[in-house]
């Protein structure tokens, strides 16, 4: 939402929207089995404030937990184990932050799906920008470091969500998409990841939404 935020206002608006008012506002958001993009339908009818990561402090609602590790191991402090913060609604902005919440809204003006095709995809993303996808996860997907992922063992654990923000082909002419975490950089490639792109791989694009900002 950021992204297109940015790219449809030719970058009047460059700030982050703030991922805690969404989880905050949106109960529907959190569902995991959602596939028909209730975070872009709730960026319609609600709007969403601006807001940064929480070592940032910027915007209205930046988010309220700092970075950790997945791995157990790195620069910042452990994650704890299941653990997930509580988003309690609140109609105000950081202290010092001299716009109101409800001035601070923008919205979105258009929610959709993209078919199951790997053009269709691709044509969203240049011309639109960054796409909404939801995979299955399996457990080797917990292991992931580098390279292009593919299933390869374990078992499945649920679903998840990442931002397809372009594709390629490795060094052995394999197709990937290219994906945004939203851990922080030490996970993964700096943060992000590849993913086998055509085979429709855990379902990455089979479960794919957008939406237009208002501008």
């Amino acid at each position: 939402m950021s992204d297109r935020l940015c790219i449809h206002s030719n970058g009047r608006y460059t700030m982050a929207l703030s991922a805690y008012d969404l989880r905050s506002t949106c109960t529907k958001c959190l569902d995991e089995r959602d596939t028909n993009g209730m975070a872009w339908i709730h960026w319609i009818t609600h709007g969403l404030v601006t807001g940064g990561l929480y070592d940032e402090q910027t915007g209205c609602q930046p988010y309220p937990c700092h970075k950790c590790s997945h791995r157990g191991h790195g620069s910042y402090p452990p994650c704890h184990p299941g653990g997930k913060p509580d988003y309690e609604w609140s109609e105000n902005c950081r202290p010092g932050y001299n716009i109101s919440y409800t001035e601070d809204k923008r919205f979105g003006m258009e929610a959709y799906r993209i078919m199951n095709s790997q053009s269709q995809i691709m044509e969203e993303i240049m011309v639109n920008g960054p796409v909404e996808t939801m995979f299955a996860l399996f457990t080797d997907f917990l292991d992931y470091q580098s390279g292009v992922y593919y299933k390869q063992r374990g078992y499945m654990i649920g679903f998840y969500r990442a931002r397809i923000i372009g594709w390629g082909e490795d060094e052995r002419g394999i197709p990937y998409w290219l994906l945004a975490n939203s851990l922080n950089e030490e996970w993964g490639e700096n943060g992000f990841f590849r993913m086998l792109r055509g085979k429709n791989e855990c379902g990455v694009e089979q479960f794919v939404v957008a939406g237009l900002p208002k501008v």
